[in-house]
């Protein structure tokens, strides 16, 4: 378990990176709304540059309920 032998500093740390990292997340996932949008559906054409809209909010929720289960 991150932390457990650790100060509350390192639980404090732990918890204000993880808040960063969520919020980035959130804001790609707002941006890359956005710019779906804007282009439109037809834009989308599933290539792997699409990937780039895809990977990060996926990667960032299978990260957490990995970190969250230990």
């Amino acid at each position: 378990m991150l932390g457990a032998s650790g100060t509350p500093a390192v639980a404090a740390v732990a918890t204000f990176v993880a808040g960063a990292f969520w919020s980035f997340a959130l804001w790609w996932i707002a941006a890359a709304t956005v710019v779906a949008w804007h282009t439109g559906r037809t834009a989308m054409t599933r290539t792997a540059a699409d990937w780039g809209f895809d990977f990060p909010s996926a990667a960032m929720m299978f990260a957490t309920v990995t970190l969250a289960r230990k």
